[in-house]
């Protein structure tokens, strides 16, 4: 699924999978200043797993762990199955940590803690 035009930029469709309700509400703040808009916040597996087939966001922004066990990976193919795209968010700086990821369908990583520059770089490296 391809993200849709505003200018020259592309504007995503984004649903947020996190745990930490502030990191959630921060990446929604930065998501729709960048003007990309934002289908839902939600914090277990599978509730986002539910969003994917039903709103097609064109973007997965996602961590790997989630409440109740839930596995952010197991997200990200999901996502995959609908053509969304997909961010991994994580605290973990290990390399096995970003094998599984990329081999799960992850197109790039935000390591916590993140800023605006490194979601703009994000988002560049997708367009």
């Amino acid at each position: 699924m391809a993200a849709s035009m505003v200018g020259n930029k592309p504007k995503w469709r984004i649903l947020i999978v996190e745990d930490e309700f502030i990191v959630g509400l921060h990446l929604e703040s930065i998501f729709e200043r960048l003007g990309h808009e934002v289908v839902g916040i939600v914090a277990e597996e599978a509730e986002a797993m539910h969003l994917v087939a039903t709103e097609r966001p064109d973007l997965i922004v996602t961590d790997i762990h989630l409440v109740r066990g839930g596995d952010g990976l197991k997200v990200v193919r999901e996502a995959e199955k609908y053509g969304a795209r997909a961010v991994v968010i994580t605290g973990h700086r290990d390399g096995q940590t970003f094998l599984q990821a990329e081999e799960s369908g992850a197109q790039a990583f935000l390591r916590k803690p993140f800023g605006l520059s490194e979601i703009e770089n994000v988002f560049s490296r997708l367009a």
